[in-house]
């Protein structure tokens, strides 16, 4: 959403941090179990399915499990529909061409919520000095979140004061 409304009004940012962009579905998933969800979408637009992202995948901090888990605004089920129009604008954000503000993509190398691959092809597609691509070995999704964050925050912050000098 972020890189698709930042393309949609370049003239409103000045730089864009990603976190673990959702570039696409894991890697993990079958390509078939994916269309076949998308498929069913048409028909069945407001189904709801179990929501696939596992609490433990997004960090490593057992705290921040814990509250996810009781939080009743963190939601369980995903609408077909929805699942669909997320698939859709990956599909366009995907082909984007790069952006002319600097972008920097953090994520972790044991990402199982979104797609790392996807990512990486996104950056190398779009090369150029505007686009910057950090892994942190040993992080899952929420790179903010993760028990030993100082670094992803520490990069972000430096990031963010290269834009403001």
């Amino acid at each position: 959403l972020a890189l698709y409304l930042t393309r949609s009004n370049p003239h409103f940012f000045k730089a864009l941090l990603l976190s673990s962009p959702f570039l696409g579905m894991p890697d993990s998933r079958k390509p078939l179990e994916v269309m076949g969800l998308l498929g069913l979408s048409v028909l069945l637009p407001r189904m709801t399915v179990k929501n696939a992202v596992c609490l433990e995948d997004l960090t490593h901090d057992k705290n921040r499990i814990d509250q996810y888990a009781s939080d009743p605004l963190i939601q369980n089920e995903i609408t077909l529909g929805s699942l669909r129009v997320i698939h859709k604008m990956q599909m366009r954000v995907r082909q984007m061409d790069a952006l002319e503000i600097p972008v920097f993509i953090l994520s972790g190398d044991e990402e199982r919520v979104v797609s790392q691959k996807n990512i990486t092809q996104w950056v190398q597609n779009r090369g150029g000095s505007n686009l910057k691509q950090r892994i942190f070995k040993g992080y899952y999704h929420e790179v903010f979140n993760e028990v030993n964050n100082e670094a992803a925050i520490q990069e972000a912050r430096q990031f963010f004061m290269s834009q403001l000098g």
